[in-house]
């Protein structure tokens, strides 16, 4: 029940307790009075009836027009906010009163939620940058000493960390839009089966230096997605699997469209992922084998921003692995998002 509609009760139901107390008091006194009967008759109680409907009225215009700013500000909240507060019981039995406080609540957590991240991402990337950091600082200084002859290759070293200081700072600022809500979505009609091909072109030649079978099947239709996000899904997923499948391996991509859904499958042979890292797979910097990444490159980043590039197109992605039998990364996005 609406505040309007709650005031407008509790004020009835005192003017309904006035009136019935001075019609009661009326008809007490009317006895002692000789003229009294005559006064009731003739237009009294038809203007203390007509009095009381009219304070009803009156009583119930001006609840509505207390309650209106709520509503409009209300509603103002419920057309602002994410589709998150749906999961928050917001119907319509509450009142104004018990709505703000919901989205007080809301934006309390949501606040604390922020600067749990921020800090969060702050304290890996101290981390993650400490060893470029040490191995430039380290170069340099052995430079400067003498100890390390002034030559061209001696700065390819300090060429690779600042490149690998500069996917970092991308990615972060990449996942951190993500994981805020502010990612920005460029939508519009793509191939995807076109999509996938140009992905594996970027890792064919590595495939073959491995002697890699790669197994291709996509007959997915067009969907309407951020192409460049999606094309960084299929690089990270892609590349992941062509790093870790083994010489002479087998690599399988898979894509269909099935009930407005398009689903992605990329299934590679190998050692897998034991059954305790699973769960893990997908948090920021998380490695399964962390000397084997970071000889590769990898910072622990592309699976993270993999998962919130699916998600902000409403959909899921999932990885199922057993030991010795390789892994399998699947992600499903709608044809056409909802919102």
């Amino acid at each position: 029940m609406s505040i309007g509609k709650k005031i407008a009760l509790i004020f009835g139901m005192l003017q309904l307790v006035i009136g019935f107390g001075y019609l009661s008091l009326y008809v007490w006194s009317s006895g002692l009075h000789p003229f009294s009967i005559a006064l009731w008759s003739d237009y009294k109680l038809w203007l203390a009836l007509l009095l009381f409907l009219g304070g009803l009225v009156a009583v119930y215009i001006a609840a509505v027009y207390i309650g209106y700013p709520f509503k409009r500000d209300l509603k103002k909240l419920e057309n602002a906010s994410p589709s998150s507060l749906d999961n928050m019981n917001m119907d319509s039995q509450k009142d104004e009163w018990q709505q703000l406080m919901l989205y007080t609540t809301y934006l309390a957590r949501r606040l604390e939620e922020d600067s749990e991240v921020k800090e969060r991402i702050l304290a890996d990337a101290v981390h993650e940058m400490r060893t470029p950091l040490s191995v430039i600082r380290g170069q340099v200084e052995s430079i400067l000493e003498g100890t390390l002859a002034y030559e061209p290759e001696q700065l390819l070293p300090l060429l690779d960390e600042t490149s690998r200081l500069t996917r970092l700072i991308h990615d972060l600022r990449e996942l951190s839009r993500a994981e805020s809500g502010k990612l920005k979505l460029n939508y519009e009609w793509i191939d995807f089966s076109e999509l996938i091909g140009r992905v594996w072109e970027r890792f064919e030649a590595e495939a073959e230096e491995k002697w890699i079978q790669c197994d291709k099947k996509t007959e997915a239709e067009k969907v309407f997605c951020d192409p460049q996000r999606m094309e960084q899904v299929l690089i990270n997923l892609i590349g992941n699997a062509v790093t870790y499948t083994p010489n002479d391996g087998f690599l399988s991509i898979q894509a269909k469209s099935q009930d407005y859904m398009l689903t992605v499958t990329v299934h590679n042979s190998g050692e897998g992922i034991s059954l305790e890292h699973l769960p893990y797979v997908f948090q920021r910097f998380y490695r399964a084998d962390f000397s084997r990444q970071r000889s590769s490159g990898g910072m622990g980043l592309g699976l993270a921003i993999a998962k919130h590039y699916v998600e902000a197109h409403e959909g899921k992605i999932t990885v199922d692995s057993n030991p010795g039998k390789g892994a399998v990364f699947q992600f499903s996005i709608p044809l056409f998002p909802q919102s």
